[in-house]
């Protein structure tokens, strides 16, 4: 990627020859040739984009709706740098160069910075449609009150383990594919059990106080493969207790096994399994998981039609973009981050939101949870800092 962005400097440099307006002009086309090339080939989709630099600029980020979604704003954010690399040189080396001309010059990059911005102002003033709004849930469950990636040492405990703590089992567990030893077994079954009944109360708590919909954090219902029928069906009877759709993020383990499955079940108010969704789209070279290589997931709900797809999907935005015409209610999206990409992956699904015009609900496990409206802005939000949930 980082040898990826020489070349609209590679593109700039040579069309100098022809005028320094040409060089600007090629620099600006090289740039989004480049971000789209990178985005669609690349095994790690739209990661290091010029575009999410603007995070948080709601007005600006409304070029996001335009046709070409993320590459309109890297275009702007080239043409404005490129416009007024061209002033700079005709004021540093005036030869050639009027004073008019120069002038005009600045004119055109102040025009393409502010501009945007005002159009972008009176889009997110635009009074909104009126439709029913849906109380939405989230719900994390800490693994361990310690990161998960990072720390201070690392211990090898061999091709087996023991359970030296909650952070520590699931490293080995999920990541590093080690065996339990037998009698590990035993706690790590404890383990799991706490683990899931905290979200089945958790999930409770929060139908009591009025969701309609509950979503899990990213593979946050630890079970082994075995048991998952029986864990499933649990799931489902609070759905229909509570009479909720309940979106249940499941991390579906084999011990031994190298890879494990990264899903979400769906589950309806009346109790049943309405579809289950594998992730498409596994971090290379970070998950030990099975790749769903499958579309996002659709479902209806009375509310209209809804979107899921988990974590790092939602970063391949040409594949994402296949939802941008069915008029969906929402998109959600589970996730799993740590300290290094937080809060910046969460920031990246708001610019999904304003690509396809629907809300975006992103509840992670050691990262920021946070449901942006279809403009991109944040509704709310929280931060699991340095990996710890209350």
């Amino acid at each position: 990627y980082t040898l990826a962005q020489v070349l609209p400097f590679l593109a700039a440099y040579f069309a100098r020859r022809r005028s320094i307006v040409a060089s600007a002009g090629a620099y600006v086309v090289a740039t989004v040739a480049t971000e789209a090339l990178v985005h669609r080939f690349s095994p790690y989709g739209s990661w290091g984009s010029l575009g999410y630099s603007q995070a948080g600029g709601t007005s600006v980020l409304q070029a996001l709706a335009l046709p070409g979604g993320l590459y309109v704003l890297v275009a702007w954010m080239s043409a404005v740098s490129g416009s007024l690399a061209v002033w700079l040189q005709r004021t540093l080396d005036p030869q050639g160069s009027s004073a008019a001309i120069t002038n005009r010059t600045l004119v055109v990059a102040a025009s393409l910075f502010v501009v945007p911005f005002g159009l972008g102002s009176l889009r997110t003033s635009a009074k909104p449609d009126a439709t029913e709004s849906i109380l939405v849930g989230g719900v994390t469950v800490p693994i361990s009150d310690k990161s998960i990636i990072f720390r201070e040492t690392v211990t090898d405990f061999g091709p087996t383990f023991e359970i030296p703590d909650a952070r520590d089992a699931f490293v080995d567990l999920y990541i590093k594919n080690k065996t339990p030893t037998p009698a590990a077994l035993p706690e790590l079954q404890a383990w799991f059990d706490r683990i899931q009944e905290r979200l089945l109360s958790e999930t409770r708590k929060l139908a009591d106080n009025g969701a309609k919909i509950v979503v899990w954090s990213e593979g946050n219902g630890l079970v082994w493969k075995d048991q998952e029928a029986r864990w499933i069906q649990r799931i489902l009877e609070v759905a229909r207790e509570k009479r909720i759709y309940i979106l249940a993020a499941v991390g579906a383990k084999i011990p031994g096994q190298y890879l494990f499955e990264n899903k979400v079940i769906v589950a309806d108010p009346s109790g049943r399994k309405i579809g289950e969704y594998l992730k498409s789209r596994p971090v290379p070279g970070a998950e030990n998981s099975v790749p769903g290589g499958t579309p996002p997931f659709e479902f209806d709900t009375p509310w209209g039609r809804m979107g899921l797809v988990i974590c790092f999907d939602a970063d391949f935005n040409h594949w994402i973009r296949v939802l941008d015409s069915k008029k969906l209610r929402a998109l959600f999206v589970p996730g799993f981050d740590w300290e290094a990409i937080n809060p910046y992956h969460t920031q990246m699904s708001g610019f999904r939101a304003v690509e396809g015009g629907y809300p975006v609900v992103r509840i992670a496990e050691t990262g920021l949870s946070a449901v942006f409206d279809a403009k991109g802005r944040l509704l709310a939000s929280r931060d699991a800092r340095h990996s710890k949930v209350d």
